[in-house]
């Protein structure tokens, strides 16, 4: 029998995340972008498998459970060499005490800590068991995975204006995982761009463990750390500046007190997708296609991907 086709527009977490599921359906899978998979947001993340910048309501934690069964059958199915994938400890660290988040009985041994156990220096933290998620690793693999089952990746100049362009494919059903790009796409204002810069210094090989503290984090993967963050709300510019990145290497100095410019190796910024209220995960029906939108994931598409890709695959039955 033919596999019924499905475009995927978008080429960052959720939507290879959701083109492999989509393949382990049935499907016949075309992904569309008009970036590189290696510049895409879900590229410069850095990531820990928790939810940051992203409206949190029933829909997410739903999501969240699903992703965290996702990544467990990953982990449990494919050497975690090859995708980058692997369970690490994660502190969340704090000057002030905060009320315990909603997702503690979705990570692993989930804890509260005070000083001076807490890393840093810092006054309060959770410490727990999570997945870690090298992103210099583990999109080539997810990329190589779905081209190495038959899927197509396409690039296009310049990325769709309307979503009748986007029904004119020669697929009935397309996935809209567009991200930060969704608002133009659908002109849905409540997509609101947080920008956030990081930068790349060597890796530490004594920290095999991540921490975000205060609004920074420092992430040590294979072969490089990620000193993040910022949080520039209404920002869709990804151009770096100097002053972000004094304010990163003086607040990163808790965790790394031998920090310094001279150590840096790199730094961008990225866009994420925030949306206003809730991620957008519902179909509709334009010009005899069934349109899959499934955007908003904000700070977390790494970490919500694959519960964003199986339940917008479960709209179809």
């Amino acid at each position: 029998m033919q596999k019924v086709p499905v475009a995927v527009l978008g080429a960052g977490a959720v939507g290879l995340t959701t083109a492999v599921a989509a393949q382990e359906a049935g499907f016949s899978v075309t992904v569309y972008t008009d970036k590189a998979y290696g510049s895409t947001t879900s590229a410069k993340a850095a990531a820990s498998f928790k939810p940051v910048e992203v409206a949190y309501n029933e829909l997410t934690h739903t999501m969240l459970i699903a992703s965290w069964e996702g990544y467990s059958r990953l982990v449990a199915d494919f050497p975690s060499d090859d995708h980058g994938v692997r369970m690490h400890t994660h502190w969340e660290a704090s000057s002030i005490e905060r009320a315990v988040p909603p997702y503690r009985d979705i990570v692993g041994s989930f804890r509260q800590v005070r000083s001076p156990d807490v890393p840093g220096g810092y006054r309060y933290g959770w410490r727990y068991r999570t997945f870690f998620i090298d992103m210099s690793v583990y999109l080539d693999w997810m990329v190589s995975r779905f081209v190495g089952q038959g899927g197509r990746l396409v690039y296009l100049d310049a990325p769709f204006l309307s979503l009748s362009q986007a029904a004119a494919l020669s697929a009935p059903i397309v996935f809209n995982c567009t991200g930060a790009g969704a608002g133009a796409l659908c002109r849905d204002e409540r997509m609101k761009p947080i920008k956030g810069q990081v930068l790349i210094t060597d890796p530490v090989a004594s920290m095999n463990w991540s921490i975000s503290a205060d609004g920074f984090y420092v992430y040590p993967r294979r072969n490089d750390t990620v000193l993040g963050g910022t949080i520039q709300m209404d920002d869709d510019s990804d151009s770096v500046d100097d002053e972000t990145e004094r304010r990163l290497i003086e607040g990163n100095r808790w965790i790394l007190p031998d920090l310094n410019a001279s150590a840096i190796r790199g730094r961008y910024a990225g866009v994420r997708p925030y949306r206003e209220g809730s991620i957008r995960l519902e179909s509709e029906e334009i010009d005899e296609t069934l349109f899959i939108h499934s955007y908003g994931h904000g700070g977390s598409g790494v970490t919500l991907s694959w519960g964003a890709a199986h339940m917008g695959l479960s709209l179809l039955r």
